[in-house]
């Protein structure tokens, strides 16, 4: 389906909003944008004073493109504590605030807070908003602290500075994102419930239905892992679902399927136009009711499944479809819902730009509104089960062209058995999707019988399958790679080469072709001087890790250090090391030796520079004439007091991750009062040496 760009006039004000947005939260200017509105906007009426222009509405239109790009660096800025006051005093010691979100963690009980109030220095408590991390100490296990519940706590917040490791995942600038920008440890028996949920009552609605549902789907489904799809598909809880769920659907390129998104929404669109063509036979129902009833459900759906970003994102398009359809009789172009529908997300929260989830729906949905019309056309069959089956796949293959780049990106991984899993994925969550909405209207309306008999055991024969099949493509071989490593600028030349790939296959025109080879001549070129970088690397990196892992790249050859620990914590290094170029790993000990690398009696010899762990070991048995470059402390390396300052004057200190907080300060007097060098890795982030 092609269409002119004509015939899509919100592609440009789309397209230059999220350039807006990107110039305000990359450039960060640090003035208000207000004023370059005025500026503009005088400079260009100016201008056509001056000069007689013949294109009066193309000029029009440039300004009108150039205040939307400025309207969205004015957002950023609007969104911004650099610019704008926070809503709450960051030195208030008590709030009261609202849970909106429970978030996995080990020890306590995380959530994301809203803010209600603050009490000021006069003991009062003022009016407030905004969000906020909060931990209630030892409160893992408490079920009484609940979405939607308020209660008074008291603590001090502090800011969010997780500095993260090279190519790691930066929690803190996610949070930024959410404009969640302090944090806050409440102790035990610093915190008391107020009240239970005050919302509207729709929101007291919606939450009695969510208790409902997972009542009835607990009753229905008894096997674990079933009744842990269920409540991800439907309900969009995925607090069951195993890590081993969570890594099959992914290495399969059927993670979409657990998150409920557009898939979701999509089916259940489908479903309410079926029972209305059901009921078209019976009785004729006015397009505008069917209009409303299909926005109404979506959204009700929407906010049972938490709201998320994806299920907001597809009902919007779909309503704006009924509305355009049903409502207002007007022709519908899926290409102005696309960036329609984005335009008015990004006016809402144009942080959204930035998330992956974002990202991944928008660029899925263009794929395969136009790429499908011509893969579909690749295979043409008499035969109508060879088309069905070939269209399932002609879609996978649509929505991987968009997305494969980011994919990579973000994952370092790439699900090649997706053109396997696109031929059932759909079909079998389609009927999980539906089958389980019948369960819960039956259920709900007192007929248990229909559903404990037929659609129960159904829905279980359907899921059990759904699994057995995605386990058994994961165990072909090659069904995934992984360990795929592309950086930022490789990421832009594909898009570049897919946008005039777009180009090419619209137009027809040879000039996109040529641009095409140049984009993977450039690409290559960049991978190879990449590659050539990576053999002749000699670098070091003492990472932000409570197991203090040390990596040392001697070209493509990676050395280091605590390699026997904790597998879990493989995020805190791996992406470094795909960046690296890195083939090869090895545990360092006193057996390697080589020209630029050497580890004896708790020294490390980097070429010419030297780093010692701060113990008895480093300076009693290796020569004292040695010259430490770099001082190791760590929590069981920490004899940092007990050394002649002499030795060590002109060392600088790293304070290592593992180092208690009170050992952490403690040390970080003493340099200051020795006028030692300091480092600090839990703050200032890992730590890199060149050699």
């Amino acid at each position: 389906m092609l269409i002119n760009h004509h015939e899509i006039p919100l592609l440009k004000p789309c397209l230059v909003l999220i350039l807006g947005i990107l110039v305000g939260e990359i450039v960060s200017p640090p003035f208000r944008v207000s004023s370059i509105l005025i500026y503009a906007i005088i400079f260009f009426l100016g201008l056509q004073l001056v000069s007689k222009i013949s294109h009066e509405h193309s000029f029009r239109s440039f300004i009108v493109l150039l205040l939307i790009s400025c309207l969205g660096i004015c957002l950023v800025q609007e969104r911004s504590p650099v610019t704008r006051s926070l809503p709450y005093d960051i030195t208030a010691e008590s709030f009261t605030i609202r849970v909106e979100k429970l978030l996995p963690n080990k020890n306590h009980k995380k959530l994301v807070g809203s803010i209600l109030s603050y009490q000021n220095e006069d003991s009062v408590f003022v009016h407030s908003k905004g969000k906020v991390l909060v931990y209630f100490e030892g409160a893992k296990t408490d079920t009484s602290i609940m979405v939607g519940n308020e209660y008074y706590i008291s603590g001090n917040l502090s800011q969010i500075s997780q500095v993260p490791n090279p190519y790691a995942f930066d929690y803190s600038s996610y949070l930024k994102k959410e404009r969640i920008y302090h944090q806050v440890f409440v102790k035990k028996k610093a915190w008391q419930f107020i009240r239970t949920n005050r919302k509207s009552l729709l929101h007291s609605i919606v939450h009695k239905l969510q208790v409902h549902f997972k009542e009835i789907i607990n009753r229905n489904f008894a096997d674990v892992s079933n009744r842990a799809l269920v409540m991800a598909m439907v309900l969009g809880d995925r607090t069951e679902l195993g890590e081993n769920q969570k890594e099959l659907f992914i290495n399969t390129g059927a993670i979409h399927v657990l998150a409920v998104s557009g898939l979701h929404v999509g089916i259940l669109a489908l479903f309410i136009s079926f029972i209305f063509k059901l009921l078209d036979k019976i009785i004729s129902i006015p397009k505008l009711i069917q209009g409303l009833v299909g926005i109404f459900t979506l959204w009700l759906f929407a906010m049972i499944t938490g709201a998320s970003s994806a299920v907001c994102r597809a009902a919007l398009m779909f309503s704006m479809f009924y509305l355009s359809r049903d409502i207002l009789h007007r022709h519908v172009s899926i290409y102005n819902i696309i960036f329609g529908s984005a335009f008015i997300l990004l006016l809402y929260e144009p942080m959204q730009v930035f998330k992956v989830s974002f990202q991944f729906s928008y660029l899925a949905v263009l794929s395969i509104v136009f790429f499908y019309p011509f893969v579909n056309n690749w295979l043409n069959s008499k035969f109508m089960i060879a088309n069905y089956f070939w269209s399932s796949i002609a879609i996978g293959i649509s929505a991987q062209v968009l997305v494969f780049p980011i994919s990579i990106f973000y994952f370092n991984k790439f699900a090649s058995s997706f053109f396997i899993t696109s031929i059932f994925v759909v079909q079998l969550a389609m009927i999980i999707l539906v089958v389980t909405l019948l369960i819960l209207i039956f259920d709900s309306f007192g007929l248990s019988l229909i559903s404990d008999t037929i659609l129960s055991p159904i829905c279980n024969w359907v899921l059990s399958i759904f699994q057995q099949s995605i386990s058994k493509v994961q165990a072909l071989p090659y069904s995934y790679i992984d360990n795929i490593w592309i950086d930022r600028i490789q990421l832009i030349v594909i898009y570049i080469a897919l946008a005039f790939l777009m180009l090419l296959i619209k137009c027809k025109k040879i000039k996109y072709l040529l641009v095409i080879f140049a984009c993977l001549l450039f690409y290559f070129a960049h991978s190879n001087y990449k590659s050539h970088s990576s053999s002749i690397q000699h670098k070091a990196y003492i990472y932000k890790s409570s197991d203090d892992y040390v990596d040392i790249f001697v070209g493509n050859q990676c050395y280091s250090l605590h390699t026997d620990s904790n597998e879990g914590e493989a995020f805190v290094y791996g992406r470094n090391r795909l960046a690296h170029d890195i083939q090869d790993h090895k545990k360092l000990d006193e057996a390697i030796m080589q020209n630029a690398l050497e580890y004896k009696n708790g020294v490390l010899r980097l070429g010419d520079i030297f780093l010692a762990f701060a113990n008895e070991k480093s300076f009693t048995e290796v020569n004292k004439t040695y010259a430490y470059n770099y001082l190791l402390v760590n929590k069981v390396n920490n004899k940092l007091k007990e050394f002649d300052l002499s030795q060590i004057r002109d060392s600088e200190i790293i304070l290592m991750a593992s180092l208690p907080p009170w050992k952490r300060n403690e040390f970080i007097e003493y340099c200051s009062e020795a006028n030692l060098n300091c480092f600090d890795i839990k703050k200032q982030g890992a730590k890199e040496i060149l050699f």
